[in-house]
Protein backbone atom coordinates (compact mmCIF):
# COMPACT_ATOMS: atom_id res chain seq x y z
CA UNK A 1 0.00 0.00 0.00
CA UNK A 2 1.37 3.49 -0.84
CA UNK A 3 2.28 5.74 2.08
CA UNK A 4 -0.65 7.98 1.14
CA UNK A 5 -3.85 5.94 0.81
CA UNK A 6 -6.61 6.69 -1.64
CA UNK A 7 -9.30 6.61 1.07
CA UNK A 8 -9.36 7.59 4.73
CA UNK A 9 -12.19 5.88 6.60
CA UNK A 10 -13.05 7.90 9.70
CA UNK A 11 -14.84 6.09 12.51
CA UNK A 12 -15.68 7.77 15.83
CA UNK A 13 -16.67 5.48 18.67
CA UNK A 14 -18.11 6.04 22.13
CA UNK A 15 -18.98 2.97 24.18
CA UNK A 16 -19.78 0.68 21.26
CA UNK A 17 -17.30 -2.03 22.15
CA UNK A 18 -19.97 -4.70 21.70
CA UNK A 19 -20.42 -3.73 18.04
CA UNK A 20 -17.02 -2.30 17.14
CA UNK A 21 -15.25 -5.48 16.03
CA UNK A 22 -17.92 -6.27 13.43
CA UNK A 23 -17.72 -2.74 12.08
CA UNK A 24 -13.90 -2.76 11.88
CA UNK A 25 -13.89 -6.21 10.26
CA UNK A 26 -16.26 -4.96 7.56
CA UNK A 27 -13.73 -2.27 6.61
CA UNK A 28 -10.70 -4.55 6.70
CA UNK A 29 -12.22 -7.04 4.24
CA UNK A 30 -13.04 -4.42 1.60
CA UNK A 31 -12.39 -5.39 -2.01
CA UNK A 32 -10.32 -2.19 -2.33
CA UNK A 33 -7.46 -2.45 0.18
CA UNK A 34 -5.90 0.98 -0.40
CA UNK A 35 -7.25 2.80 2.67
CA UNK A 36 -6.47 3.86 6.19
CA UNK A 37 -8.95 3.41 9.01
CA UNK A 38 -8.83 6.17 11.61
CA UNK A 39 -10.72 5.22 14.76
CA UNK A 40 -11.35 8.08 17.17
CA UNK A 41 -12.16 6.76 20.62
CA UNK A 42 -14.31 9.51 22.09
CA UNK A 43 -13.62 9.01 25.78
CA UNK A 44 -15.21 5.55 25.95
CA UNK A 45 -15.54 3.96 29.36
CA UNK A 46 -15.98 0.45 27.95
CA UNK A 47 -13.43 -1.64 26.05
CA UNK A 48 -13.72 0.25 22.73
CA UNK A 49 -10.11 1.46 22.77
CA UNK A 50 -8.78 -2.01 23.61
CA UNK A 51 -10.77 -3.56 20.78
CA UNK A 52 -9.59 -0.94 18.28
CA UNK A 53 -5.96 -1.49 19.30
CA UNK A 54 -6.23 -5.28 19.22
CA UNK A 55 -6.12 -5.37 15.41
CA UNK A 56 -2.63 -5.92 14.04
CA UNK A 57 -3.26 -4.11 10.77
CA UNK A 58 -0.97 -1.23 9.88
CA UNK A 59 -3.81 0.56 8.10
CA UNK A 60 -5.52 1.23 11.43
CA UNK A 61 -4.76 4.38 13.41
CA UNK A 62 -6.34 4.98 16.81
CA UNK A 63 -6.83 8.40 18.41
CA UNK A 64 -7.90 8.39 22.06
CA UNK A 65 -9.74 11.30 23.68
CA UNK A 66 -9.27 11.34 27.44
CA UNK A 67 -12.89 12.43 27.86
CA UNK A 68 -16.11 12.34 25.90
CA UNK A 69 -16.04 15.39 23.62
CA UNK A 70 -18.82 14.37 21.23
CA UNK A 71 -19.21 12.82 17.80
CA UNK A 72 -18.50 15.98 15.82
CA UNK A 73 -15.18 16.86 17.48
CA UNK A 74 -14.23 13.21 17.01
CA UNK A 75 -15.06 13.33 13.30
CA UNK A 76 -13.08 16.55 12.91
CA UNK A 77 -10.07 15.03 14.65
CA UNK A 78 -10.25 12.09 12.26
CA UNK A 79 -10.39 14.35 9.21
CA UNK A 80 -7.46 16.43 10.44
CA UNK A 81 -5.38 13.28 10.91
CA UNK A 82 -6.45 11.74 7.58
CA UNK A 83 -4.18 11.67 4.53
CA UNK A 84 -6.38 10.08 1.86
CA UNK A 85 -7.62 11.57 -1.41
CA UNK A 86 -11.15 10.83 -0.19
CA UNK A 87 -12.67 10.85 3.28
CA UNK A 88 -15.24 8.15 3.98
CA UNK A 89 -17.74 8.42 6.84
CA UNK A 90 -18.20 5.28 8.93
CA UNK A 91 -20.08 4.71 12.19
CA UNK A 92 -18.97 2.19 14.81
CA UNK A 93 -22.36 0.47 14.85
CA UNK A 94 -22.79 -0.04 11.08
CA UNK A 95 -21.33 -2.59 8.66
CA UNK A 96 -19.80 -1.82 5.27
CA UNK A 97 -20.78 -4.05 2.40
CA UNK A 98 -17.64 -5.67 0.92
CA UNK A 99 -17.41 -3.48 -2.19
CA UNK A 100 -18.41 -0.18 -0.60
CA UNK A 101 -15.06 1.59 -0.91
CA UNK A 102 -14.37 0.30 -4.40
CA UNK A 103 -17.80 1.29 -5.73
CA UNK A 104 -17.70 4.78 -4.27
CA UNK A 105 -14.07 5.34 -5.26
CA UNK A 106 -14.70 4.36 -8.88
CA UNK A 107 -17.83 6.51 -9.01
CA UNK A 108 -15.94 9.56 -7.75
CA UNK A 109 -13.02 8.94 -10.09
CA UNK A 110 -15.38 8.68 -13.06
CA UNK A 111 -17.34 11.81 -12.08
CA UNK A 112 -14.81 14.53 -11.40
CA UNK A 113 -17.55 17.15 -11.08
CA UNK A 114 -18.84 15.55 -7.89
CA UNK A 115 -17.52 16.64 -4.51
CA UNK A 116 -19.52 14.40 -2.19
CA UNK A 117 -21.67 11.31 -2.60
CA UNK A 118 -23.93 9.16 -0.49
CA UNK A 119 -25.32 5.76 -1.34
CA UNK A 120 -28.18 3.39 -0.91
CA UNK A 121 -28.24 1.22 2.19
CA UNK A 122 -29.95 -1.77 3.75
CA UNK A 123 -31.55 -1.57 7.18
CA UNK A 124 -29.94 -4.34 9.18
CA UNK A 125 -32.00 -7.44 9.96
CA UNK A 126 -34.57 -6.52 7.32
CA UNK A 127 -35.04 -6.60 3.57
CA UNK A 128 -35.59 -2.87 3.50
CA UNK A 129 -33.41 -1.26 0.84
CA UNK A 130 -33.35 2.54 0.97
CA UNK A 131 -32.57 4.37 -2.27
CA UNK A 132 -32.41 8.12 -2.80
CA UNK A 133 -32.40 10.54 -5.71
CA UNK A 134 -29.10 11.17 -7.51
CA UNK A 135 -29.95 14.43 -9.31
CA UNK A 136 -28.17 17.37 -7.72
CA UNK A 137 -31.04 19.86 -8.10
CA UNK A 138 -33.49 17.47 -6.48
CA UNK A 139 -31.07 16.71 -3.64
CA UNK A 140 -30.69 20.43 -2.91
CA UNK A 141 -34.47 20.74 -2.75
CA UNK A 142 -34.82 17.73 -0.45
CA UNK A 143 -32.13 19.16 1.80
CA UNK A 144 -34.64 21.82 2.82
CA UNK A 145 -36.53 19.20 4.82
CA UNK A 146 -34.04 16.55 5.98
CA UNK A 147 -30.55 15.10 5.73
CA UNK A 148 -31.03 13.62 2.26
CA UNK A 149 -27.54 12.17 1.81
CA UNK A 150 -27.57 9.32 4.32
CA UNK A 151 -24.64 10.43 6.44
CA UNK A 152 -23.03 7.04 7.21
CA UNK A 153 -22.76 6.37 3.46
CA UNK A 154 -20.94 9.60 2.57
CA UNK A 155 -17.61 9.97 0.78
CA UNK A 156 -16.07 13.39 0.06
CA UNK A 157 -12.97 14.72 -1.69
CA UNK A 158 -10.48 15.72 0.99
CA UNK A 159 -9.20 18.66 -1.07
CA UNK A 160 -12.63 20.27 -0.77
CA UNK A 161 -12.62 19.89 3.01
CA UNK A 162 -9.41 21.88 3.09
CA UNK A 163 -10.45 24.38 0.41
CA UNK A 164 -13.73 25.32 2.10
CA UNK A 165 -12.78 24.58 5.72
CA UNK A 166 -15.65 22.10 5.63
CA UNK A 167 -15.42 20.59 9.08
CA UNK A 168 -18.31 19.76 11.38
CA UNK A 169 -19.64 22.68 13.41
CA UNK A 170 -18.84 21.67 16.98
CA UNK A 171 -21.29 24.18 18.44
CA UNK A 172 -24.10 21.77 17.47
CA UNK A 173 -25.18 19.14 19.97
CA UNK A 174 -27.22 17.40 17.26
CA UNK A 175 -27.52 17.61 13.48
CA UNK A 176 -24.08 18.97 12.65
CA UNK A 177 -24.00 16.27 9.98
CA UNK A 178 -27.09 17.85 8.43
CA UNK A 179 -25.45 21.28 8.59
CA UNK A 180 -22.31 19.79 7.02
CA UNK A 181 -24.27 18.36 4.10
CA UNK A 182 -26.20 21.57 3.50
CA UNK A 183 -22.97 23.58 3.41
CA UNK A 184 -21.35 21.03 1.09
CA UNK A 185 -24.30 20.97 -1.32
CA UNK A 186 -24.22 24.77 -1.52
CA UNK A 187 -20.53 24.74 -2.49
CA UNK A 188 -20.23 21.91 -5.01
CA UNK A 189 -22.16 19.14 -6.75
CA UNK A 190 -23.32 16.20 -4.64
CA UNK A 191 -25.06 12.97 -5.58
CA UNK A 192 -26.09 9.48 -4.48
CA UNK A 193 -25.16 6.16 -6.03
CA UNK A 194 -28.13 3.84 -6.18
CA UNK A 195 -26.27 0.77 -5.06
CA UNK A 196 -26.32 -0.40 -1.44
CA UNK A 197 -22.99 0.26 0.27
CA UNK A 198 -23.88 -0.21 3.94
CA UNK A 199 -25.84 -2.26 6.44
CA UNK A 200 -27.41 0.39 8.67
CA UNK A 201 -28.18 -0.53 12.25
CA UNK A 202 -31.16 1.12 13.95
CA UNK A 203 -31.24 1.19 17.76
CA UNK A 204 -32.30 3.42 20.64
CA UNK A 205 -28.81 4.83 21.32
CA UNK A 206 -28.62 6.67 17.99
CA UNK A 207 -28.97 10.44 17.86
CA UNK A 208 -30.86 10.00 14.59
CA UNK A 209 -33.33 7.62 16.20
CA UNK A 210 -33.90 9.78 19.26
CA UNK A 211 -33.90 13.23 17.69
CA UNK A 212 -34.83 12.91 14.02
CA UNK A 213 -38.24 13.55 12.59
CA UNK A 214 -37.30 11.91 9.28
Amino acid sequence: MPSTPQISVIMPVHNFGHLLKESIDSVLVQSMPDFELIIVNDGSTDNSSEIARSFLDRRIKVIDFSENRGCYPARNAGMIAATGKYFCVMDADDVCLPERLEKQYIFMEENSDLGLIGGAYIIMNSNNFVFRESEYDIIKLMMLTFCYLHHPTCMVRSCLIEKYDLYYDESYTYASDYNWQVRASSLFTVSNINEPVLLYRRHFQQISSNKSVE
